[in-house]
């Protein structure tokens, strides 16, 4: 887990399991740690919980419950101590009790391929079979899990809910599928089905397309060279070549453009923003050798200036669809599991204007921090002097916080359930000037709301998480049209992570210092929509209908403006 820090604005991302590096190698997590030094280590996340997390007793039946299961956890660790990777599976229900999306224990042993040979993802509230790593199981593509080892698809949702940290049952669901592919990995297949007695072999049953259930048994072995078989894509999208971002037509006519954004890390732009406050000389390098194949000599300052730039796409897709009088712009973030945000007010500018961006700033992205010296620690840009003197709504505080308080400074800037206009505009404005490339543009104001289609299709699935829900969600506040699955991630979340180590084990993850609201119409709404679900969602028919293509949202939206013309 990698935290990100932004001035004003900071967004913890997600990555996946795939992307995290282990510290120790396998051999070394074999062996075993003392009872003592593995009590300490759950007494040491106890407190960072207690001290970082805004509300850690909240989702758990409160404080005294959240105790009980402390001391249940200290009573499981047995005399002869444990392994790495096993104490990190006593720990994890601890920590999935806090109910959040953004506070999590990471596995520390290399990511494997050893539990079912196969690959879900997420449809309405089912997994089905994405890819297999063998021809002999091509029959079970679109096939819906309908049990594991006797045990039903529905207990094994309620016991991954009991084992690890989410926001809402998507979140659920996308660690089973989209987002870590649990079901692959044979330690976290231990934990959530006991009852699979038999390691070397795992029975599934699957529910077919047809309607027939059908029984496999796959053997479990690690697969270092995965192969992923998938249905045919039933359409061709323009290439990122690599890259994080980018965008093309879709047909001869020009009438449907498509961006496609799948992180928000690797840009001039954010690397600009990064440089002002923190050494970025070994990332930045590294993502101009992946684009060049070469390393570069040269300052810092020019390997940045020479990194791809979000500025120049965004500005190449406006105008062009400008001159080719596009109706719609397809924008797909799916798996998008987020980065630094300014990647999505940028397009928001560029679509929508200055003014819009500001407007929207006043509604959305709205937090209260839980300080503590972890959290001020951690995020060298934050300090108990300038938190104490930000002018609230023009006057000074009357009391001064201290590193154990809580930050309401944007809640105390509120008028009526929004931001003050200057205090948005403050926020806006001292972001983007952290990016000269898109500054520069913003002040010029050349290429503000310089064409909107008329249709703006918005793609997520359950990965559209963290900054990428947050770039999902402006746009929908915007007023563009969402289609494809709903979003792991909350509407009101946890969020803004602290990174932690626990000092025997040598865990590592994240913990939330931070209450979010990306709509601040749901703070006073008696039933508020705290899920992102879409205007259309893919369901299993239409997914079927579309023979289970990974492009059958983009197949569907098409199909979706087909029908207004």
């Amino acid at each position: 887990m990698i935290t990100i820090h932004l001035k004003n604005r900071i967004f913890g991302f997600l990555f996946t399991i795939f992307l995290i590096t282990p510290k120790t190698t396998y051999a070394q997590d074999k062996e075993l740690i003392g009872q003592q030094e593995l009590v300490e280590d759950v007494r040491q996340l106890l407190s960072l919980l207690e001290n970082v997390h805004p509300q850690p007793y909240f989702k758990g039946g409160g404080k005294m419950a959240f105790h009980q299961r402390f001391q249940k956890l200290l009573n499981a660790i047995p005399e002869k101590g444990m392994t790495r990777e096993d104490f990190r599976g006593l720990l994890s229900p601890f920590i999935a009790s806090v109910g959040d999306g953004h506070t999590h224990v990471y596995p520390d042993s290399p990511f494997e391929f050893s539990g079912i040979p196969i690959l879900f993802y997420v449809v309405e509230k089912d997994l089905y079979v994405s890819a297999v790593e063998d021809e002999k199981y091509r029959n079970l593509l679109g096939s819906r899990l309908h049990s594991i080892e006797g045990v039903e698809f529905e207990e094994i949702v309620s016991r991954t809910q009991e084992y690890y940290s989410a926001d809402n049952i998507y979140g659920t669901l996308a660690v089973l599928g989209n987002f870590e592919h649990f079901l692959t990995q044979k330690t976290v297949l231990e934990d959530l089905v006991p009852e699979w007695t038999n390691q070397t072999y795992i029975n599934v049953t699957f529910l077919l397309p047809n309607g027939k259930i059908e029984k496999t048994q796959f053997q479990t072995l690690p697969r270092p060279d995965w192969k992923s078989i998938r249905p045919d894509l039933g359409i061709e999208l323009p290439s990122l070549n690599g890259r994080e971002f980018g965008w093309g037509f879709i047909g001869e006519k020009k009438k449907v453009a498509y961006l496609q954004v799948r992180r928000m890390v690797e840009n001039k732009e954010t690397y600009e923003k990064r440089a002002t406050y923190s050494d970025v000389s070994e990332d930045a390098r590294d993502f101009y050798k992946s684009i060049y194949g070469k390393e570069s000599n040269e300052p810092i300052e020019e390997v940045i200036k020479a990194l791809p730039s979000l500025t120049e796409i965004y500005t190449d897709l406006v105008v062009q669809m400008k001159e080719s009088g596009t109706n719609s712009l397809i924008i797909d973030l799916r798996t998008n599991t987020g980065g630094w945000a300014f990647p999505s007010d940028m397009l928001i500018y560029f679509l929508y204007g200055k003014n819009a961006l500001k407007e929207l700033h006043r509604r959305t992205n709205i937090a209260a921090r839980k300080l503590s010296p972890y959290y001020l620690k951690d995020d060298p840009d934050q300090s108990l002097i300038d938190i104490n003197n930000s002018l609230i709504n023009g006057t000074q505080r009357t009391f001064s916080l201290t590193e154990n308080d809580y930050d309401f400074r944007d809640y105390e800037k509120m008028i009526n359930e929004k931001l003050t206009p200057q205090y948005a505009e403050q926020i806006v404005e001292e972001d983007l000037a952290l990016s000269k490339t898109f500054y520069d543009e913003y002040k010029k104001g050349t290429h503000s709301n310089y064409y909107l289609p008329k249709n703006v299709m918005v793609v997520t699935n359950v990965a559209t998480f963290s900054a990428g829900f947050m770039f999902a969600k402006s746009l929908e506040l915007m007023g563009a049209t969402v289609v494809g699955s709903a979003s792991a991630q909350n509407v009101m979340q946890m969020g803004e992570t602290v990174d932690y180590e626990l000092n025997n084990s040598k865990l590592g993850g994240s913990i939330s210092h931070s209450f979010l609201v990306h709509d601040t119409d749901l703070l006073n709404s008696p039933n508020p929509k705290n899920i992102l679900i879409p205007h259309y969602e893919l369901t299993y028919e239409k997914l079927k209908e579309y023979r289970f293509s990974r492009q059958a949202e983009i197949l569907y939206i098409m199909d979706i403006l087909g029908s207004e013309k």
